[in-house]
C-alpha cells in the first residue's frame, strides 16, 4: 500500500463520487458547503496547489486520508482500505460547475429499519436493532445535482427538531437540511447533552434504558451547544456527555464563563473519543 500515492488521491474527484459538488470556484481552491454540518454559506475549501482541505467553520482541516476518516467515521487504517481500493476514483475527471449548484439531499423513502446492511452496521456499533427501531427509521435519499443523481442511497436516519434528519451507514455521515438539534422529551429539569444520536444510544445501551427520565438534547453538531445557553441556564443542571477534544474542552469553558449549571458526565467513557467508542472497544 503506497500511502503518499494514496495520500495524493485527489480531494475533488472523491466528494464528486459522493455526489458533492463545490458551490464555487476561487483561484486558490473550490469551496463547498460543508457535508458535516449545515450553513448558509459554504466554508469548506479543497485547495488546488496542494490537495487539502479546510472548513473554516469548524477549523478542520488535512488531507484525502482526513477527510475519508471524518465523512466515513473511521479510523486511519479505515480510510486507507477506502482509499486504496480505487473504486472511488473510476469516474472521468471532474467537470467544472457552469454554475453553483442546489445543495440538499432529497429523500425518496421512509420506512422501519429492514436492510442487511444497515442493521449489520448498527450490530457493528453495538446497537440493538430493538433500541434503534425506537428512534432511526431505514432513510432511502438521492443527491438530485450529484454526479449520479438517479442513484438512491440507504442510511439510517434520526430526525432533527425541524424536519431534517441526520443520516448515518458505513459510507455516508451527512445531514439533510434543516438541521438542528434533536430534543427528546422528558423532565425538563434536567438536560441530559450529548453530541450525536449514536453516542446517545450507546448511552441507553451502557444504563440499559430505553429513555431517559430528564430531556435529552442530542445537538447533531456541537456548534449549537452555546446557542442553548438560555434554556440551560434555566435549568437545575445540565448532564454534558459530548465528546473529548478541544473543541468541546473550548464550549465548556463557554458554558462555564456564563454560569451554566453543568456536570460533566465523560468520565463515563474516560480513555475514549466518545460513548459509542468505548461501547465498541468493550464489546457492551
Amino acid at each position: 500500500m503506497d500511502l503518499e500515492k494514496i495520500r495524493n488521491k485527489s480531494i475533488v474527484e472523491y466528494l464528486a463520487v459522493l455526489g458533492i459538488k463545490p458551490a464555487r470556484e476561487s483561484g486558490r481552491s473550490f469551496v463547498y458547503y460543508s457535508p458535516w454540518r449545515g450553513e448558509a454559506e459554504p466554508s469548506l475549501h479543497v485547495f488546488k496547489k496542494n490537495n487539502k482541505f479546510k472548513d473554516f467553520g469548524s477549523g478542520e482541516r488535512g488531507t484525502v486520508i482526513d477527510l475519508v476518516m471524518r465523512l466515513r467515521s473511521t479510523d486511519f487504517k479505515g480510510a486507507l482500505q477506502i482509499l486504496s481500493n480505487g473504486e472511488i476514483f473510476s469516474l472521468p475527471e471532474f467537470e467544472k460547475p457552469t454554475k453553483p449548484p442546489t445543495k440538499g439531499i432529497e429523500i425518496v423513502s421512509v420506512n422501519e429499519l429492514h436492510s442487511d446492511s444497515l442493521i449489520a452496521y448498527l450490530d457493528k456499533r453495538y446497537i440493538p436493532l430493538e433500541l434503534a427501531r425506537l428512534y432511526l427509521k431505514q432513510i432511502e435519499f438521492r443527491f438530485p445535482h450529484g454526479k449520479r443523481p438517479g442513484r438512491i442511497y440507504n442510511a439510517v436516519g434520526f430526525p432533527s427538531d425541524s424536519g431534517g434528519v441526520e443520516l448515518r451507514s458505513s459510507f455516508f455521515k451527512v445531514s439533510n437540511s434543516p438541521k438542528n438539534i434533536s430534543t427528546i422529551h422528558g423532565d425538563s429539569s434536567r438536560y441530559n447533552i450529548f453530541e450525536g444520536f449514536m453516542d446517545y444510544l450507546s448511552a441507553l445501551v451502557f444504563f440499559k434504558k430505553e429513555k431517559f427520565k430528564f430531556t435529552t438534547i442530542v445537538l447533531n453538531s456541537l456548534g449549537y451547544i452555546t446557542t442553548l445557553i438560555p434554556l440551560l441556564n434555566s435549568a437545575e443542571m445540565n448532564y454534558l456527555f459530548i465528546d473529548y477534544g478541544k473543541a468541546a474542552e473550548e464550549k465548556i469553558a463557554v458554558l462555564r464563563e456564563e454560569g451554566v449549571p453543568i456536570e460533566d458526565c465523560r468520565h463515563y467513557f474516560a480513555g475514549y473519543g466518545d460513548f459509542n467508542e468505548k461501547l465498541v472497544a468493550n464489546n457492551l
